[in-house]
């Protein structure tokens, strides 16, 4: 379906085009759609950056449209790097340099360690956000099965404006849980952090360490 199609199937459910008018129909579209594109980060959604590190810079900036980091890894080695906490690299030697070979989230940044001593091919994979639906004719990046949850959001917030709240919540609830089936299908596994929390037997060594390295398993 594209935005017009959309539309008309929410406006089918016996709602107004004075009460519902397009640019407000439109807003209601791109509300559910951020929401499906966040919640869930589908194939479709995937996208990649290259780039090539910087002698003594360990910060690099995130991609405008990043949601959530799929992996990073050395193109020239085809090594991929370690997701970490940020705390690990906190109690690190911050003058280590070299090849970096594991990584952490700080603020809208990617922190390598150790800190690049020349320039390395990195590229980055990640979840990206949908370009709005503006025209018409736009489509949404979703598998065609699963196009009618926008409709479900737009019926949800179009019943909440029209004050039927019983409408409201069964359509919610209706989102709610083929959002669920939706993220189950496609979703990519989030590789942002660390899964497995250290024991209460590990030792805070930091990342340059023999103790925090064989918890990592390196």
């Amino acid at each position: 379906m594209d935005l017009a199609d959309i539309r008309t199937e929410v406006l089918a459910h016996g709602f107004g085009k004075v009460q519902f008018p397009a640019a407000r129909l439109n807003q209601y579209a791109n509300e559910g759609y951020a929401i499906i594109n966040r919640r869930s980060a589908f194939y479709q959604g995937h996208s990649s950056q290259q780039f090539v590190t910087v002698a003594q810079q360990n910060l690099y900036p995130w991609p405008a449209d990043l949601i959530r980091i799929r992996s990073l890894h050395n193109t020239d080695e085809n090594i991929m790097l370690k997701s970490v906490f940020l705390d690990d690299l906190d109690r690190s030697n911050p003058t280590t340099q070299g090849k970096p070979y594991c990584y952490a989230l700080n603020g809208t940044n990617v922190q390598l360690y150790p800190t690049p001593d020349t320039g390395y091919n990195l590229m980055l994979r990640y979840a990206a956000t949908a370009p709005p639906l503006i025209n018409d004719n736009d489509e949404p990046w979703l598998p065609d099965e699963w196009q009618s949850l926008i409709v479900y959001y737009m019926l949800k917030r179009c019943y909440a404006g029209d004050d039927d709240m019983q409408q409201a919540q069964y359509w919610e609830s209706q989102f709610n849980t083929m959002l669920s089936e939706f993220a189950a299908d496609v979703k990519f596994p989030s590789v942002d952090a660390p899964k497995q929390v250290r024991g209460m037997w590990e030792q805070d060594t930091g990342v340059g360490s023999p103790g925090w390295g064989s918890y990592w398993g390196w």
